[in-house]
Order: C-alpha cells, then structure tokens, then sequence
C-alpha cells in the first residue's frame, strides 16, 4: 500500500499517479485493512492542496468505503 500510496500523494508524473491508484483501488478492494487505508487516504485528503491529486485520494476515500 504504502510505496503506490506515496505515487499517488506527489509524483510529478501524472500517468504513474493514476496507474498507482488503480494498484490502489485493487489492493483496498481485496483487502481486510480497508477501515485502517481510509484513516491515511483521509488524512492525505485534508493535507494535499493539488486538485488533481484531491480528486485521487477521493476517489481512493470511495474505494476504503469511506
């Protein structure tokens, strides 16, 4: 989780950000720890001020269920 997670929240290369998300939203899909991701994709929600990368993260929020 945490090396795409960490794409998502800033690489400058926007087409490896949505790739990562993509890995993201599969591993929150299948995964048991989805409540414990969403506490983290909350907390990089509130932080990031990128619009694009906001949108991201909320789109990952909807993936943990959140």
């Amino acid at each position: 989780f945490d090396p795409f997670f960490s794409i998502v929240q800033g690489h400058p290369n926007a087409e490896l950000r949505r790739a990562a998300e993509e890995c993201l939203t599969e591993i929150l899909r299948k995964s048991s720890r989805r409540g414990e991701f969403a506490k983290q994709i909350n907390e990089a929600h509130k932080s990031i001020t990128d619009s694009k990368i906001r949108e991201s993260l909320q789109r990952l929020k909807t993936a943990a269920g959140g």
